[in-house]
């Protein structure tokens, strides 16, 4: 079953965008962050209207009361506003012009140098070598990403996660003067939205959520109806689309970014030891 509800741009305008009804819920006590949640979606294009400095700074504060491991916080943000460093980025992301159009670029950087430095200044050892730090660290930087994202769609602002900055992770490095023990886990756009698309469908909730155990017997069935069910959403935004499946399987057909490991051990991420 399925609504149409009417969505205000912050530039004027209203869009049209489905969201699922679950018969079983309670609408009226829904939280205006399930609602949030359950209705957002990407957004690729953007207004000329600017993003203030104050504005960005209460995102990120926001964000920033994440969950953190053992409180390391181990990630630091990167504002990125100047264009030809945009353009830059956008070039080693696979020519994503979002990435220019957008008029704030944030950089979610794990970072172990701060820790590291911490140590220092305590005349301590710092061991930051190993799969677990390393995964605390982008943990860290995942959880206050999609904190930065939640808090600028919560004042209308419109966000994309860009992953493809992990292309040439040294270049970007470089490029924003990252020192060694940090690396850009991704980007994240950040701008009043032109167009508000509607929420991408998600798997069945059989097929992720389990109770008790894990069933997998139950996959089949629903992974074909939501490659029905996704076909019919690209169809509905004019847009050509694989089969979920069909595209998961293409996609693991081969090795992606088979540099990262070199790469970031480059960056101070060593991760081919025990730890």
């Amino acid at each position: 079953m399925y609504r149409y509800d009417n969505r205000k741009l912050p530039e004027g305008g209203i869009v049209a965008y489905r969201t699922e009804l679950i018969e079983s819920v309670d609408l009226e006590a829904m939280s205006r962050t399930i609602a949030s949640l359950s209705s957002r979606a990407s957004v690729r294009q953007y207004s000329e209207r600017n993003v203030t400095d104050d504005t960005i700074r209460m995102i990120l504060n926001a964000a920033r009361q994440a969950p953190t491991s053992s409180n390391l916080q181990a990630y630091s943000f990167v504002v990125i506003r100047d264009l030809e460093k945009r353009r830059l980025l956008s070039q080693i992301a696979g020519n994503q012009s979002h990435i220019v159009t957008a008029p704030v670029l944030v950089a979610i950087c794990a970072d172990l140098n701060r820790l590291t430095r911490v140590c220092q200044h305590r005349k301590q050892p710092a061991t930051i070598s190993g799969v677990e730090i390393m995964l605390v660290s982008v943990i860290d930087a995942a959880l206050v990403g999609m904190g930065a994202c939640l808090s600028a769609e919560s004042l209308g602002l419109g966000t994309v996660m860009i992953g493809a900055l992990r292309n040439e992770p040294e270049k970007v490095a470089e490029l924003l003067n990252l020192p060694h023990g940090v690396f850009v886990t991704f980007g994240l756009c950040i701008g009043w939205p032109a167009y508000l698309p509607p929420p991408k469908p998600r798997l069945p909730e059989n097929v992720v959520i389990h109770w008790e155990r894990y069933e997998p017997a139950v996959m089949g069935h629903s992974v074909r109806q939501y490659d029905r069910q996704l076909s019919e959403y690209y169809r509905e935004i004019g847009a050509n689309g694989w089969a979920w499946s069909a595209r998961i399987a293409h996609h693991l057909s081969y090795e992606h970014r088979t540099h990262m490991r070199d790469s970031l051990a480059n960056l101070g991420f060593n991760i081919s030891d025990r730890g």
